[in-house]
Parts: structure tokens; sequence; C-alpha cells
């Protein structure tokens, strides 16, 4: 796919003295950013400010099409915002991205911010209830994530992510990938309103009933499973159509 992009710009008659330093530039961000996040591998990190940014800049190569822009345009000035807005909502991307995957991320133990979160939120020595490796495990993270507050809480905080990136594109009358950003928003707001509507279910139910065993988790489970597919078609449709 990267080399399919990268003949688009030959194509274009990229000025390779321009255009191919910010390329280097990218890959550098890029691989700089999976080096720093693999700490939160097998180790379960609280996630501060520098985490989130690095969780946009591993999609750094993403910028390439800003800096084609900037070359064909000569409009060089309007690199620098558009490099921001870009890692910005790459960062709101990536929260999203980590809800749908997090069955995988917990078995790989590649401790994301949503799973951190709900492992600290378990408490009782949340590393002793990673060592087990079984379906009332996962029952039991998955319902922290979704009936807890976890997921809204950070699809709270990419819709945050989101809306900066929109106003620092709107400064620039970015029109596309505003149009993209709304589209995102008023997603995550629908899956935000599913999310509280099932929390206030839980809130509902009669003391004891949320946590007896691996069988009472089965609607709660099917129900995680639902937002987790409705999240996935959200990121996948709308990434594919940027």
């Amino acid at each position: 796919m990267l080399g399919k992009a990268l003949e688009l710009y030959v194509d274009e008659n990229i000025n390779a003295k321009s255009f191919w330093p910010y390329l280097q530039k990218y890959f550098a961000e890029s691989s700089e950013a999976e080096q720093f996040l693999w700490q939160h591998k097998d180790r379960v990190l609280p996630y501060k400010r520098r985490d989130f940014a690095m969780m946009g800049r591993k999609a750094a190569l993403v910028k390439l099409s800003a800096a084609a822009y900037a070359d064909a345009t000569q409009q060089w000035d309007t690199l620098g915002p558009l490099e921001e807005a870009i890692d910005v909502l790459c960062s709101g991307i990536q929260l999203i991205d980590d809800l749908v995957d997090w069955e995988e991320d917990l078995q790989e133990r590649n401790f994301t911010y949503p799973l951190v979160l709900a492992f600290h939120s378990l408490g009782n020595n949340p590393r002793t209830k990673l060592q087990k490796d079984t379906l009332e495990s996962k029952l039991l993270v998955g319902r922290q994530l979704f009936l807890s507050g976890i997921a809204e809480r950070v699809l709270k905080e990419s819709q945050g992510l989101l809306q900066t990136s929109k106003e620092l594109l709107a400064a620039m009358k970015a029109s596309y990938l505003l149009g993209f950003i709304h589209s995102m928003l008023g997603s995550t707001s629908f899956v935000q309103s599913q999310v509280l509507e099932k929390q206030a279910l839980e809130m509902s139910l009669a003391p004891g009933a949320t946590s007896a065993s691996v069988e009472s988790y089965n609607s709660r489970d099917a129900y995680i499973n639902g937002l987790v597919t409705h999240l996935n078609i959200l990121l996948r449709s709308t990434t594919a159509s940027s």
C-alpha cells in the first residue's frame, strides 16, 4: 500500500529535493513512536501526555499527503499546522482502535490505555489478575471496560482529540478532513450513548446480581461484542474513506 502511494507521488511529479526528506522524517517519527510505546508490552504502566502524542505519531506516514500538498501548491507554511492537526487526529483514532482491539491486545499482553484503566480500576494488585488466561478473566476485563465507565471515558477523550484536530483544521479550511472528523464525532457520540444506556441498566440491577459466575456474564458479553463490532465498523469505514 505504501509502495502504491509512493508511486502516485512520483507520478504527480513531486519535487524530490523538497519532498523526500519528509518521507525520511515521517519514517523516523513512526519508528520512534513504536519503540517508545513498546514499554507497555507486558507491563501495566500509566499513560502520560507523551504516550498520547506517540499514539498519533505511530501513523506519521499519513502526513505524506500533507507534504505532497505543500509541495504541489508550494504552500509550505501550511505543512506545520497540518502535521499538528493530523497527529492529534491520529491519536484520537488510535484510542478508538484500542477499544476495538482490546481482546487481541489483552491476549498479546499489549497494555493499551483502555486496558490499563480497566486493570487499575479492578484494584487488588491487577498484575495478579493478568496471570489468569481464562474466560472469566477476559469477561471481567470486558465488563470493566464497557460497563464501568471506562469505554465512555476513552470515547470522551477521543472526542476531545478529534475536536482539537477539527479546530486546527478549521483555521486552514481543510474541508475534506473536517467532514471526516465530523462523521467520526457523530458516530462516537452514538456509541457513547449506547454505553451510557447500558450502564444505567446495570445500576438498576439488584446488588450482587452482576458478578456471580461466568454464566452471569453471557448477556453482557454479547452486549460488549455488539459494541465492539459497532466500533469496528465505525473505525474501518471512516478510515477507509480517508
